[in-house]
């Protein structure tokens, strides 16, 4: 595989989470009223004790994302455990809020969370086969 497909490969996931993440703190005008208020509502309630604790683990799990991803693009072989390590500790986090009540989701931001998901899923199909 060519070294910049593969560059390009790794860096897709963190461009397209990143935009998520951007629209998801948006409010969406084009939702009904309902949607609108309730997104409202959601985001002013108190975090519970298990938000408080995962949230932060979460957010540790992107900036390992970031930093391992980087380390992939270098080929620094430890950076295939922390790969993994940072998708699992996101994925507590979305666990959590899976839990909790229902989110307003739009098609733009479940399109890019699709998106991300595959690409990740590529990535670590192509991690794999990196020996180090």
């Amino acid at each position: 595989m060519n070294k910049n497909l593969f560059h390009l490969l790794l860096a897709l996931p963190i461009v397209l989470i990143s935009l998520s993440l951007i629209r998801s703190g948006m409010v969406h005008y084009s939702w009904p009223d309902e949607a609108v208020a309730y997104l409202n509502w959601y985001r002013s309630q108190p975090l519970s004790n298990t938000e408080l604790l995962v949230i932060p683990i979460a957010n540790g799990g992107l900036v390992l994302f970031v930093l391992s991803t980087i380390g992939l693009m270098m080929f620094w072989p430890p950076s295939r455990y922390l790969y993994v390590a940072s998708i699992i500790m996101v994925f507590a986090g979305d666990a959590v809020s899976a839990m909790g009540v229902p989110v307003v989701f739009g098609g733009w931001d479940a399109l890019l969370d699709s998106l991300s998901s595959i690409l990740v899923g590529i990535n670590i199909g192509l991690v794999r086969k990196i020996r180090g």
